[in-house]
């Protein structure tokens, strides 16, 4: 998208603003890494996923936000083949 949209948009500041939200650095990194989609299949998938979530979380469900402290360390390994045990789980 062109700067001037971005800033006509008031981007940054949206940014900004929805950082507030994150419960995790995790998720102020992705917040700070996001960029608009300009694709309208990307767009709709997005809008689908926030549409469930948002039945989710009517219902009562919850996201278990503090247990995934440290969850990085797992993310890295990932597609490396590395096949976790209990413990690695419990660190």
């Amino acid at each position: 998208m062109k700067p001037f949209a971005l800033n006509k948009l008031e981007y940054e500041k949206i940014r900004t603003d929805l950082e507030r939200f994150a419960v995790s650095y995790l998720g102020v990194e992705h917040i700070r890494k996001m960029a608009p989609l300009t694709q309208m299949k990307a767009i709709r998938n997005k809008l689908n996923e926030t549409e469930e979530a948002k039945t989710l979380l009517q219902t009562g469900a919850s996201v278990p936000i503090p247990s995934l402290e440290g969850i990085e360390m797992i993310l890295d390994l990932l597609g490396t083949g590395y096949v976790l045990s209990e413990r690695d789980f419990g660190n």
